[in-house]
């Protein structure tokens, strides 16, 4: 798998996501549902392949207390659906992290 050419293929391609968002919502949901069962505390989480940030939404609903860390290897999908940096979170610490990575080198 030539994962230079995925990834430029995804950032040329990041604003047509949205035309799918609800598809991925809808599969995040189903898949996420089962996960109220377990009595996490307080981990660390990876999203790996977290693109449009629907995965994340969902599971700092339910883990709000553990750190997340969003990892994509599109710059661009980061920038566009990523979190968004609020006023307030420059000065209290905030529990999700974007980052830039590839998967396969980590």
């Amino acid at each position: 798998m030539n994962e230079k050419l995925i990834q430029l293929i995804f950032n040329r391609n990041a604003n047509k996501l949205v035309s799918f968002y609800d598809l991925y919502e809808q599969v995040a949901n189903e898949l996420l549902s089962r996960v109220e069962y377990l009595k996490f505390k307080k981990y660390v989480l990876l999203d790996l392949g977290s693109g449009l940030n629907i995965d994340s939404k969902i599971l700092s609903k339910y883990f709000n207390k553990s750190l997340l860390l969003k990892i994509d290897f599109s710059l661009n999908i980061l920038k566009l659906f990523g979190s968004k940096l609020k006023f307030y979170n420059k000065f209290f610490p905030k529990n999700q992290f974007d980052i830039c990575a590839n998967v396969y080198n980590l």
